[in-house]
């Protein structure tokens, strides 16, 4: 169905995943996951209708791309080739520059009940990275499980960091209080004042990053702990790899019931579906 038409005319569509358990709403602007609804609850954060859409600056349910989160002063060299990219966060770049893959009309290769696939040609060049750049998202519903995958195809040498940007609320209350959070992490790597890393690695035994038993969020995310109100770096060691997470003051990877999801604290609210 069609969502809404963008300023310049081009149509953005909206696309709805389901399976006994679980409904999944989808639009092609950003690959934005607008709403995740379970048992009569949506568990996405963020605007539900398209003019909101169009003006959220949070990035909200969207990938981001070509790169996600920050390279610092907007600067990176691929063998030897120094490149520059816009500074649209502070001192650095952020989330893949002024127009990231979050504010890109996908393509539709495949629409059907429970798998959508979208694709996004990235031109060499684009927000002054190197490389022809083709992106496949595949968003699969099973049961009471959404899937993501995320596949990026380059023609010369490059950097690539995708990721979705949605914000959940597990549970349905006003905040994240109430939920727990267990990282299995002997160590975390302090940022600087512009949320890049300062190169540290610190052990997180006596500070409040301390989780490796798990602990109330309403407890560790609060004013009473100031340790955790700067974001930071968790290294998660996992099959001897290490998974990244970012912990913050108002954001947590947090578990309710079994269900994972990276969560805004003073953002959720109850929502339903528009």
């Amino acid at each position: 169905m069609i969502f809404g038409t963008l300023p310049g005319g081009a149509p953005v569509e909206l696309f709805e995943l389901s399976s006994d358990k679980l409904t999944v709403r989808i639009s092609n602007y950003g690959g934005r996951i607008i709403s995740v609804v379970k048992d009569g609850m949506d568990m996405i954060v963020g605007p539900k209708h398209f003019e909101d859409m169009l003006k959220d600056t949070c990035y909200c349910g969207a990938i981001c791309g070509r790169v996600a989160n920050r390279i610092a002063k907007g600067r990176f060299s691929i063998d030897g080739d120094s490149r520059t990219v816009a500074v649209n966060n502070g001192p650095n770049h952020l989330h893949g520059g002024i127009q990231g893959f979050d504010s890109k009309v996908w393509q539709v290769q495949e629409a059907g009940r429970n798998t959508l696939v979208l694709t996004l040609h990235s031109a060499d060049g684009e927000e002054n990275y190197p490389g022809n750049l083709e992106v496949v998202a595949t968003y699969t519903v099973v049961e009471e499980t959404l899937h993501l995958r995320l596949e990026a195809y380059a023609d010369a040498a490059t950097i690539v960091n995708l990721t979705n940007h949605a914000y959940w609320n597990l549970s349905g209350k006003p905040t994240i209080d109430s939920m727990t959070l267990e990282v299995r992490a002997s160590a975390y790597t302090p940022v600087d004042a512009t949320n890049i890393p300062d190169g540290r690695i610190l052990p997180v035994e006596g500070t409040d990053f301390d989780l490796r038993k798990a602990a109330l969020l309403g407890e560790r995310n609060s004013a009473a702990h100031p340790d955790t109100a700067a974001e930071v770096i968790v290294r998660i060691p996992k099959d001897d790899e290490f998974t990244v997470l970012a912990l913050c003051g108002t954001f947590a990877l947090a578990e309710y019931e079994g269900t994972w999801g990276y969560v805004h604290r003073d953002f959720i609210q109850p929502v339903a579906v528009g």
